[in-house]
């Protein structure tokens, strides 16, 4: 995309501040201050890009850049931990887009991984599995939440599927790892 070009051309820092500067000189422009969300998250500046995350929200007249901020607040909030903040933002989102597959996702995998609610989580990945049924991530989001749900017969087949796509998807070869590892298949993990 538009932001990886800036980084190939000008390097992650010269990048950052090069739309600083733009962003500054045109505060309304939200597709600019998209832009510096994406750069101020890829330089480590979590809390900067959150911030300008919200003024996107309060700015948009459009659906899809309330969707935006709210599903950036929510990974941003991820990434500092507050895990409660962004399971409420991915909810928010899914108000306007109830097919989000980012959302739906985003918050399957939190409640799955890092709040340790599996079966809450469940059925968030199985629709963003039908929104977007080949994307590795979400078949090994849904897997896992199998997996954690003992439902190992159906994770195994969402994880082969995956591997169909990407041989090599790390995270979903872990998964799959554990499952057998879960079913005392060891030569298989």
């Amino acid at each position: 995309g538009i932001v990886h070009e800036i980084v190939r051309s000008f390097g992650k820092d010269k990048a950052l501040e090069r739309e600083q500067e733009r962003a500054t000189a045109e505060p309304e422009n939200i597709e600019r201050q998209k832009v510096l969300v994406h750069l101020l998250q890829l330089n480590d500046k979590i809390p900067e890009a959150l911030a300008v995350c919200e003024k996107i929200g309060r700015m948009a007249t459009r659906e899809q850049d309330t969707i935006f901020s709210l599903l950036g607040q929510g990974m941003l909030k991820q990434r500092l931990e507050d895990y409660e903040g962004a399971r409420q933002l991915y909810e928010e989102a899914l108000k306007y887009d109830p097919d989000n597959a980012l959302a739906l996702n985003n918050l399957a995998a939190l409640l799955v991984e890092v709040l340790n609610r599996p079966a809450e989580g469940l059925p968030y990945a199985q629709r963003a599995r039908k929104a977007d049924p080949g994307n590795q991530d979400i078949l090994d989001t849904l897997g896992w939440a199998l997996t954690l749900n003992n439902r190992t017969g159906e994770a195994l087949g969402v994880f082969l599927r995956s591997l169909e796509l990407n041989r090599e998807h790390v995270v979903t070869l872990y998964h799959l790892g554990r499952l057998h590892l879960g079913r005392k298949e060891y030569e298989e993990a």
